[in-house]
């Protein structure tokens, strides 16, 4: 039998508990996780590539899991290159839902072997977003930080906000 292989895409600017659920959800779904961290040149990172996926590297213990700096590519186009069957989406509010939902039409018309699948957030993750977590690490919240960020990700945001 084939392995069954899903992306799961995202700039991970820095990765939550949010990222690391629906990461644990898409390898029930596969033998193989490819974790692409993306940049987008429109947006400012606090984290360089390199070190986001590093964090991403450390914050994980299952060797199902590939983290890649992504290509600079369309991302259906980057999961057929990698050979994936699935591409996971983390989907927190409706907002995401609808964009994710226009994407997905467009990604089918794309490469209509590729199925993509919608993974709610945990409920008591529902709330963490990357830009929640920044936004608490200025503020000095690392108590409250560390329910929402693995514990590597908590020390790399202590040493650049601090």
């Amino acid at each position: 039998m084939k392995k069954r292989i899903a992306v799961y895409a995202g700039s991970f600017d820095p990765v939550t508990n949010g990222h690391l659920w629906v990461i644990q959800c898409g390898l029930d779904l596969c033998e193989e996780l490819i974790v692409a961290v993306g940049t987008n040149p429109a947006k400012h990172y606090t984290f360089p590539l390199e070190e986001r996926v590093k964090m991403l590297e450390d914050s994980l213990c299952d060797s199902r899991v590939k983290v890649r700096a992504a290509a600079d590519q369309v991302l259906v186009r980057y999961a057929a290159a990698e050979g994936a069957h699935y591409m996971i989406r983390g989907l927190r509010t409706q907002g995401d839902y609808e964009h994710e939902h226009a994407m997905w039409a467009i990604n089918h018309g794309m490469e209509p072997g590729i199925k993509t699948v919608f993974v709610p957030a945990a409920p008591e993750l529902a709330h963490v977003s990357s830009s929640m977590v920044k936004e608490l690490a200025q503020f000095g919240e690392w108590e409250e930080l560390g329910k929402y960020v693995p514990d590597v990700v908590l020390a790399k945001l202590k040493e650049r906000f601090r």
